[in-house]
C-alpha cells in the first residue's frame, strides 16, 4: 500500500516521530537523549516546527486557497497538540523526579517515543500513546491471519 503525505491516517502513523525528529534537528537543546525534557524551557520555540510541517503540508500538491487554508490548519492543530502534551508530560514526570529521554538510552527513564505495538504503553497515561513512532511506515498494524472460505451459492 502506499500512503498519501499528510492524510489524516498518515499523520496518525507518522507526525508524532516526524515532529520529534524535526525538533531534536531544529534546536540543538532537544538532541541529546534526555533532551526530550528541554520542552520545559523552550516549548515556545517549537511552534516554528508546527508552522513548517503545516506550510510542508499545503507546498506538496496542488490544492484550492481554501482547501490549503484547511490543510494548515489541521496539520498545524495537530503539531500544537502533540507539543502541549509533550510538554504536560515532561512536566508530569520533572514533578516525580526523572528527566523524560525520547526511546531506551538511558535505565530507569521515562520514554516519549514508543513502538506502535509496544504493549507497555497499557499501563502509561493515554497521552502516551500520541507519540507511538513506526520504525516503517508498514509496520503499523499488527498481523492478522486470513482464513479463505467456499461460500454456497
Amino acid at each position: 500500500t502506499s500512503v498519501t503525505p499528510f492524510s489524516p491516517r498518515a499523520l496518525d502513523r507518522a507526525l508524532a516521530a516526524a515532529l520529534v525528529a524535526f525538533a531534536r534537528h531544529h534546536l540543538t537543546a532537544f538532541g541529546a537523549p534526555t533532551g526530550a525534557s528541554t520542552i520545559l524551557t523552550q516549548r515556545s520555540a517549537l511552534d516554528a516546527v508546527a508552522d513548517a510541517f503545516a506550510e510542508r503540508a499545503v507546498s506538496h500538491r496542488f490544492l484550492t486557497p481554501q482547501a490549503q487554508i484547511a490543510l494548515r490548519g489541521r496539520v498545524r492543530d495537530r503539531c500544537i497538540d502533540l507539543l502541549d502534551t509533550w510538554y504536560k508530560l515532561a512536566d508530569a514526570e520533572r514533578l516525580k523526579g526523572t528527566q523524560m529521554q525520547y526511546g531506551i538510552e538511558l535505565p530507569n527513564q521515562p520514554s516519549l517515543l514508543h513502538g506502535f505495538l509496544d504493549e507497555s504503553l497499557a499501563g502509561l497515561p493515554d497521552d502516551f500513546g500520541k507519540f507511538r513512532a513506526n520504525r516503517s511506515m508498514r509496520d503499523v498494524e499488527a498481523s492478522v491471519d486470513l482464513f479463505p472460505q467456499t461460500l454456497n451459492g
